[in-house]
């Protein structure tokens, strides 16, 4: 497999978003805000710290050994993070929603397999050699937020209010949604507990099927969720085959930046961070035309 193109670009104040790639193994991390903030002094915010730590452990025990079962990986992480934040905060003395965690989606090239997992709603496609494309998202978080975003236009509509300030009317429901974190009616992310690792998606392909695999964060996904650029998640990719990443990522930020105020494309944020990966796995083995 070989990573041909990629972006990890900043939507906010500090980037919580990451990305980590090696020879046989890619992935996007997406951090997500506790209830609680300013734990840990010596970052931007916690988020960072969580993703941070997250990817030097991943890249480094990947490195050495992409094979590890999943479970003890993820197991193995979570008990480092919980150990390494106990050096800032007492951790029990806060609940699971008002600490970070993260959405990550995990490709591995395992002999002859390739296996993708996934926690949290980001998404991977992948295009096989035959032309036929697969989405991989679990779009339970994703329907949670957009329950939010259709009260907020409730609220717009019936109160006379901007999309702004009917985002600071929701917080009980944001509130809400968090206390669903890897609850089995809830969505799923990975955090300093072991609660997620049974609860995400997982798919073992044939590596001799694909011909390329694009994983990225909900901040990409924005691009035909959100501001219309597209139809869905092939129609983004198939138009990066057609420029590259970089074009798709500066569209999503020009309409973004047209539409501060939330007005015309109804979200949650102005912007968000926007991390792709593009990886190429049979160069030359295109069966279709």
């Amino acid at each position: 497999m070989k990573i041909t193109d990629y972006a990890n670009d900043r939507g906010n104040r500090c980037k919580e978003d990451r990305i980590g790639f090696g020879e046989n193994y890619a992935y996007v991390m997406d951090g997500a805000t506790g209830l609680a903030t300013g734990l840990i002094q010596q970052y931007l915010s916690d988020t960072v710290w969580f993703v941070e730590h997250a990817t030097n452990y991943l890249n480094k025990v990947l490195e050495n050994n992409v094979t590890i079962d999943s479970g003890h990986l993820f197991r193995n992480l979570s008990n480092d993070l919980h150990l390494k934040l106990r050096a800032y905060i007492d951790s029990e003395d806060y609940l699971e929603e008002q600490l970070p965690s993260a959405a990550i989606i995990l490709l591995r090239k395992i002999d002859e397999t390739l296996v993708i997992e996934s926690y949290g709603d980001c998404t991977a496609v992948v295009e096989y050699t035959n032309g036929r494309y697969e989405i991989i998202h679990d779009g339970r978080a994703t329907e949670l937020d957009r329950g939010i975003i259709n009260h907020m236009q409730a609220l717009v509509r019936e109160d006379g209010i901007t999309m702004r300030e009917a985002k600071k009317m929701v917080h009980p429901l944001l509130l809400n949604n968090r206390q669903l974190k890897n609850k089995k009616s809830g969505y799923t992310a990975m955090d300093i507990t072991t609660d997620y690792i049974d609860k995400g998606l997982k798919r073992v392909l044939n590596y001799q099927d694909i011909q390329s695999v694009w994983l990225f964060s909900d901040g990409v996904d924005s691009y035909y969720t959100d501001l219309d650029l597209a139809t869905d998640a092939v129609d983004m990719v198939k138009r990066m085959k057609e420029t590259s990443v970089h074009q798709v990522i500066d569209q999503l930020r020009i309409r973004e930046e047209a539409d501060e105020l939330c007005e015309k494309y109804p979200r949650m944020k102005p912007k968000d961070d926007a991390s792709i990966i593009q990886i190429s796995c049979n160069d030359g083995k295109i069966v279709y035309k």
